[in-house]
């Protein structure tokens, strides 16, 4: 299996989301204990690429080594309208997730 496998899928209105905000910086996705199901998805902006893995380097997405073996095979989607805009992450391999949806086991 090649590391490009390993990877979540970004879908296209992802891609485009994110081209249209212009990141000066990288993206990180990552993968932390918390939330009332266990992990949680937190997303930041990093200056620095040290240990870090390219999930798409030309839109400038990276995450680290441990949070990509929760991400392996997820779908990273967009949905968005003028009121409610949100990053969704479809992970086949979680158990359980919270009520709200934004942490899983």
């Amino acid at each position: 299996m090649s590391e490009e496998m390993l990877l979540p899928k970004l879908t296209s209105k992802f891609k485009i989301y994110i081209s249209s905000l212009e990141l000066n910086q990288y993206m990180n996705i990552e993968v932390v204990t918390g939330g009332c199901a266990g992990f949680q998805y937190k997303f930041s902006l990093v200056d620095e690429l040290e240990d870090y893995i390219f999930i798409d380097e030309s839109l400038k997405i990276i995450t680290d080594e441990s949070s990509l073996s929760f991400l392996k095979d997820c779908i990273i989607d967009y949905t968005g309208n003028e009121i409610y805009k949100s990053i969704q992450i479809s992970n086949s391999k979680a158990v359980n997730t919270c009520g709200c949806g934004s942490s899983f086991s």
